[in-house]
């Protein structure tokens, strides 16, 4: 597996669609914004997705989680780390989040202009619309309006292009090639992954649930793509629609999969990978969340991911 730190094309914030967004002021070029960070390259390849019999009160298979077969044909970037609340406020010179306090990070609390500032902890509260919002700001006019699932798509085909992962992408890059409920093996341990350790997964240990946060990449638990938190800390918004029967639409094999959720109809949209907030249970590699557009759990978040 290789891993690639990424030099990112000078696209002003004007050319990025200035007009979605209210970005920072004291930067003005993505290039300034994302040179400096480490991007993972996750190389194309075919894995089981979904689950057989993890969850605690399944004998088989979840409804939402039946095991099926997904080749991903194009190799992607996908972000190391979460999008901390410091890469969301230089480009859109907001804070959303709700772990912002002095009390959340005495060590580096800041205010800049009005806005509190947590810098290296992840986003959180993040609407599904914010997360849009950003990604028009972010990205050049013609990668498209990723809310329609054109844009969606036009975004997934273009080059340089920034994006959400598919659910398909999102597990692959997680599992990193293993087969077990998380990455590291059959249990987490809560000195390892900021979730609710008082919740552990079926009969693991017990441990510390800290409640709020933690900065990106500060535990020991990368994977074999070099990718941190892929458990616990933020749930991470994933570009599919939720949809009970969305792994039988395909069949047992499917290629590149993507499910749009249409908002006019009330569709649930996926968040993965469980939170600080979340036991053990929700935070394995193919457990599947979900919220309504206009809906923002308090420990939702987003990682990048750019279409080579």
């Amino acid at each position: 597996m290789k891993r690639i730190s990424v030099v990112i094309a000078l696209f002003t914030l004007t050319s990025c669609g200035f007009e979605a967004g209210q970005p920072s002021t004291s930067l003005s070029t993505t290039a300034e914004i994302f040179s400096e960070y480490d991007f993972a390259i996750i190389e194309a390849g075919s894995f089981f997705m979904g689950s057989q019999g993890e969850r605690e009160d399944e004998g088989e298979d979840h409804f939402n989680e039946q095991r099926h077969y997904v080749t991903l044909t194009k190799d992607f970037l996908m972000l190391k780390t979460e999008l901390t609340q410091q890469q969301w406020y230089d480009i859109m010179g907001t804070n959303p989040s709700r772990t912002v306090s002095s009390g959340d990070c005495p060590e580096e609390y800041k205010v800049i202009d009005g806005i509190e500032l947590c810098p290296s902890h992840p986003v959180d509260f993040v609407l599904r619309d914010d997360v849009h919002g950003f990604l028009n700001v972010l990205n050049p006019s013609h990668c498209g309006d990723q809310s329609t699932e054109e844009g969606f798509n036009k975004a997934r085909r273009t080059s340089g292009c920034y994006r959400l992962p598919t659910e398909a992408e999102w597990e692959y890059a997680a599992r990193a090639g293993t087969t077990t409920p998380f990455n590291s093996g059959y249990q987490i341990l809560a000195s390892k992954v900021n979730f609710d350790g008082r919740r552990p997964y079926r009969n693991g240990p017990s441990g510390v649930f800290r409640d709020t946060t933690v900065p990106v990449g500060s535990l020991d638990n990368a994977n074999a793509w070099g990718l941190y938190d892929m458990h616990g800390n933020v749930s991470e918004h994933v570009a599919d629609g939720v949809f009970v029967n969305a792994y039988e639409i395909g069949g047992d094999h499917v290629v590149d999969p993507y499910y749009h959720a249409n908002r006019d109809e009330g569709h649930f949209y996926g968040l993965r990978g469980g939170s600080y907030t979340w036991g053990g249970d929700h935070c394995r590699s193919a457990s599947r969340l979900f919220e309504l557009y206009s809906f923002a759990q308090q420990d939702s978040g987003i990682r990048l991911v750019q279409t080579l």
